[in-house]
């Protein structure tokens, strides 16, 4: 009972930590993106993002089709362009809501939180309102629940270890009276 909310707790506590990290250093990859800046000049401010945030940072541009929204990769703090471990699966809803949204998926190293961002550019002149252009996408491993996974278990077995060792000093207790 102690133990089974612990992999929630934390895992919530990352996926908070990750989504003020997001909004603390998305300002200047927007500031690229509205003033059309560079790509080479795009890319140094995802990985600067990345590197000053100590996470993966990945820009997904979002095009409008018959389809509805679709995401591609547009930068990568990695510097990768072909991503195959991640789909970034969180990315859909910013594109569709234009509201962060906040998962994990499974990656080739494990569990990964992501917290994604919509990045709405400023709408040109005579336009009511920008759709969202882009969406952010911070990352960082599940470490931690590993770590509380590994706790867990050693709390249980060392419950179990208590339970055989009073069972059997009560066993001992009532025999010699």
């Amino acid at each position: 009972g102690v133990t089974s909310g612990l992999d929630a707790g934390v895992r919530e506590q990352q996926l908070d930590r990750l989504t003020r990290t997001a909004r603390q250093y998305d300002g200047p990859i927007w500031d690229a993106l509205n003033r059309a800046l560079d790509h080479k000049v795009l890319d140094r401010r995802v990985r600067k993002a990345g590197d000053d945030s100590g996470t993966r940072v990945t820009l997904l541009g979002v095009s409008h089709g018959t389809l509805g929204p679709q995401t591609y990769i547009a930068s990568d703090s990695t510097a990768e362009t072909k991503i195959t471990d991640l789909h970034f699966e969180v990315a859909m809803d910013p594109a569709r809501t234009g509201r962060v949204a906040r998962g994990t998926e499974a990656g080739a190293t494990g569990r990964v939180a992501e917290a994604a961002l919509p990045l709405r550019l400023t709408p040109p002149r005579g336009s009511k309102r920008a759709d969202v252009s882009y969406v952010v996408v911070f990352s960082s491993p599940l470490e931690d629940v590993s770590t509380v996974s590994f706790v867990r278990k050693r709390v249980l077995v060392a419950a179990v270890v208590a339970v055989v060792v009073t069972l059997l000093a009560g066993y001992l207790a009532a025999r010699a009276f």
